[in-house]
């Protein structure tokens, strides 16, 4: 695509004089900002405004227009879009708001909107949007704020409000953008079109997201991929709360939300994932400063209070980091610089009555030993504390090669300390677990890319099914490693088939409605008296099946989600799947790294490591996924329990829900 910050005239629909319409705003940021192309402001009424001239319409502009800004009532808006169309102005940015996310007319006028440039080469920003924004080239096309500081980072937003608010905040901490751009009801330019160009562009370190409808999950995998290779993307991710819906058919169905899916994607694209708001400003400062490139996840703590530092080392271990014990060399020095009063553990308490002197030598000590690639200060306003000194000591540190982060908790004490870091662009938090997740979530990214992965995806051969297949003929047809089974409607069957199963069996319900799960079963039956009391409590017909014993049951599951694809499940098994809360969700396609990570993220491999199944897994994973390619009516497949032995897996229950 072309590059619409890179326009060299502009016009602007819906120019005024009067200093409250919006028309006027977006003009007078984009001249107050010192854009240097051709402005050209288009008005019905007017000769002139703000000292340029004024044209009734752009088809009566004779020169070239690259964009096209839009600021007029809803109901004109196809037609001054056609005028422009006529003109073929390649970028037109609607401002106007009132559109499919208003009414039932809103939604018809979108509809035109889109048919009017369809097959041409007119392309569209928003409509319903703040606008966009290169402070490089000076042009400020929004309604929002002036003077908005040059910097790095790259935005690219869903919500105007969030925009405004962002530059409110930006200007106060001194937080500088490259670009950004709000993409409003993206009926033709979205989010991935946005981050082709911010990835070749040299004044663009970092990317912040902040989406709520992604347009298309699988295309933005496949670009975030390639872009967090060369520059981190920062994604706050709005609508995750799951809307009440009747209940799912299958533990996959169940499990497989909407957040779930989507923090699949996030994981395989190497995004680093914002929680909030708040969240996402204190990346800013992160990355304001450097891009931080972690070379361990080595945490060092440093606290005046017993208490916080443990709820430190409790994040720690929760978020994967390592608070590493110091080395004795490490612990001697700190001892000679500090004194006998405080705890040289990690996390180092410094105590109640810790100076600033202490902080100083603590955090120097650290620094100089090139064994933590992050530090967690926290400090409490105790009676000998100075705060805005240690604060300073902070900031003088955080320079380095370390990622440091400041936890001042209280309240009006610590205001003009926090003042002296965010000067520095030291990111703080009055929570120690904020601060320590998104270490973790920097050391993630920083991990995956020193790996240098191949993006590589498995590939599987695919022979597209025309006829439905039943559970057994899927078993049988794509080999699965599944324990032996017979469907039987009378003594006579189970007489017939007992000697090719043998003792001792399982016996249980045909497949009902709902779950898929029969809900009536009998165990470990082993010998003919037993499996004669299952039947004449469960009935027939029945399924009669090998039983198998293990203490380790896994769960491998698959799902077509809209616009998503085929997700993929795999985590702890049996009965209690949900409430183990011990799954992993990826999406297809898969890389190798993609498959491991997928097992091996799971607590129950740990259990199940020492059988040397990974292969199996594997194997079985990437056949469920020929099933679903290859069987298009199938909406879900489960495999649960798949029984875990020495050397190799046993499925013993399979569960399909079909289109």
């Amino acid at each position: 695509m072309e590059n619409f910050f890179s326009s060299q005239s502009i016009a602007i629909i819906g120019a005024s004089k009067t200093q409250k319409k919006l028309g006027y705003q977006v003009l007078k940021n984009l001249i107050d900002g010192g854009y240097q192309g051709k402005i050209f402001p288009i008005n019905l009424d007017e000769k002139e405004i703000l000292d340029l001239k004024a044209y009734a319409s752009v088809l009566d502009v004779h020169s070239k227009i690259d964009l096209a800004v839009i600021i007029v009532p809803r109901k004109t808006v196809p037609n001054v879009l056609g005028q422009c169309v006529h003109k073929e102005i390649p970028f037109v940015l609607i401002i106007t708001a009132g559109f499919a996310e208003k009414d039932d007319v809103g939604k018809k006028l979108q509809s035109e909107i889109i048919k009017i440039t369809k097959n041409t080469k007119t392309k569209i920003i928003g409509p319903n949007c703040l606008g966009i924004v290169d402070t490089v080239n000076y042009m400020n096309l929004t309604f929002a704020a002036s003077n908005i500081v040059c910097g790095k980072i790259g935005l690219i937003l869903q919500s105007g409000a969030i925009g405004s608010a962002l530059f409110d905040w930006a200007k106060e901490n001194n937080i500088g953008f490259s670009k950004f751009v709000s993409l409003g009801n993206k009926v033709n330019i979205n989010e991935n079109d946005v981050l082709k160009i911010l990835s070749d562009d040299d004044n663009t370190d970092v990317i912040a997201l902040y989406l709520e409808e992604i347009s298309d999950p699988l295309e933005l995998l496949k670009l975030s991929r390639e872009i967090t290779k060369k520059k981190p993307i920062i994604i706050l991710k709005g609508g995750t709360t799951p809307e009440g819906s009747i209940a799912a058919s299958s533990h996959t169905g169940a499990i497989s939300s909407s957040s779930e899916i989507n923090n699949a994607l996030f994981s395989q694209g190497n995004f680093i994932v914002a929680e909030s708001y708040d969240e996402l400003i204190n990346y800013f400062e992160i990355f304001q400063a450097k891009n931080f490139a972690m070379e361990n996840n080595n945490i060092a703590i440093i606290s005046n209070a017993g208490g916080p530092a443990i709820l430190a080392v409790d994040s720690a271990q929760k978020y994967g980091l390592n608070n590493l014990e110091f080395s004795n060399f490490l612990k001697k020095e700190l001892k000679n610089n500090i004194g006998n009063f405080a705890t040289i553990n990690n996390p180092i308490d410094l105590g109640g009555d810790a100076s600033s002197f202490d902080y100083e030598k603590a955090l120097g000590s650290i620094s100089k030993s090139k064994i933590f690639s992050s530090v967690v200060v926290i400090i409490t306003p105790q009676t000998m504390t100075d705060l805005e000194k240690i604060a300073s000591i902070i900031s003088k540190y955080s320079n380095g090669n370390i990622l440091i982060c400041a936890v001042f908790m209280g309240g009006k004490k610590i205001e003009k300390a926090e003042n002296i870091l965010k000067q520095k662009h030291v990111p703080i938090f009055n929570d120690p677990e904020m601060a320590i997740r998104m270490i973790s979530n920097i050391y993630r990214y920083s991990k995956t890319n020193k790996k240098n992965l191949s993006d590589h995806f498995i590939s599987i051969d695919i022979n597209k099914q025309f006829n439905l297949l039943d559970e057994k003929e899927i078993i049988d047809k794509y080999n699965l490693d599944y324990a032996r089974f017979f469907n039987v409607s009378s003594d006579a069957d189970v007489m017939g088939h007992i000697e090719d199963i043998g003792f001792p069996v399982v016996y249980k319900a045909p497949k009902t409605k709902g779950r898929g799960k029969a809900g009536r079963i009998g165990l470990n039956l082993s010998d003919h008296s037993s499996l004669q009391r299952a039947i004449e409590t469960i009935g027939l017909p029945g399924i009669m099946q090998e039983m198998v014993e293990s203490p380790f049951e896994v769960i491998i599951g698959a799902k077509r989600v809209p616009k998503y694809g085929i997700s993929l499940l795999f985590g702890q098994g049996g009965i209690f799947v949900e409430e183990f809360d011990d799954i992993s969700v990826k999406l297809w396609p898969l890389t190798d790294n993609d498959l491991n990570e997928m097992i091996e993220e799971t607590k129950v491999w740990k259990n199940i490591e020492k059988f040397k199944v990974k292969e199996s897994l594997r194997s079985f994973i990437l056949k469920v996924v020929k099933i679903m390619t290859e069987n298009e009516d199938i909406s879900e497949i489960e495999f649960n329990p798949i029984k875990i032995l020495p050397n190799k897996i046993v499925a013993v229950d399979i569960n399909i829900k079909r289109i």
